[in-house]
């Protein structure tokens, strides 16, 4: 989960938004704080607009007592599973994401791997950061019970489940050309496993 159970924690997550997602904060013509969603970041930022409005959607009908509190209440805890709004497919159970893995071994491309996620610790965290002491400008963000990895303020990957994963750009392919693609949780684009973290002089 987010880290909101104190404001700073709700900034960081805020801020998280801001880099992943393109929310953005500003002030409307009387004075009111407003968050907003800068669509010219890109599919995720169109994503999370999309997601806002159905959320507006189910509001507007609570407002307007179309539909109970107990009803809108079931949308929010229940979400996605009572969004009509867009499609949402279903994870594929174990059996079926092995019958589909299989036929893929043939493949020269690493195979994707997936696990359900926990908490990455700190004592992580911290071993990862002091391997990367020697680095400009390598900072974190705490993002529901995960960390945000930046490099000169650009995100590098992070470490999810505690394990370091970076983004698939062409300098890591090359760099790892047999890393493991892993997926950081449910429903993510998958990114590099980065495996010899013991190794300061391959982190460089």
């Amino acid at each position: 989960m987010p880290d909101i159970d104190s404001y700073i924690g709700l900034m960081h997550t805020l801020f998280t938004l801001e880099d992943l997602y393109g929310l953005t904060v500003s002030e409307s013509a009387d004075g009111e704080i407003c968050l907003k969603v800068d669509t010219s970041k890109g599919k995720d930022a169109h994503e999370l607009r999309k997601m806002l409005y159905a959320w507006k959607e189910q509001a507007d009908k609570l407002s307007s007592e179309e539909i109970s509190k107990d009803k809108y209440d079931e949308w929010r805890y229940h979400y996605p599973e009572f969004d009509t709004t867009q499609i949402w497919a279903k994870v594929p159970s174990q059996e079926l994401s092995a019958a589909m893995v299989e036929p893929s071994k043939t493949n020269s491309k690493p195979m994707i791997e997936s696990r359900c996620t926990m908490a990455s610790s700190k004592d992580y965290l911290t071993f990862v950061l002091e391997q990367l002491s020697d680095l400009d400008s390598i900072s974190y963000r705490a993002m529901m019970g995960e960390y945000i990895l930046y490099y000169r303020d650009k995100i590098v990957g992070g470490i999810y489940d505690d394990r370091l994963l970076v983004k698939p750009v062409s300098s890591a392919i090359f760099l790892m050309p047999t890393a493991t693609y892993e997926l950081p949780y449910e429903g993510a684009k998958e990114m590099l496993l980065v495996d010899d973290v013991d190794s300061r002089e391959f982190l460089w």
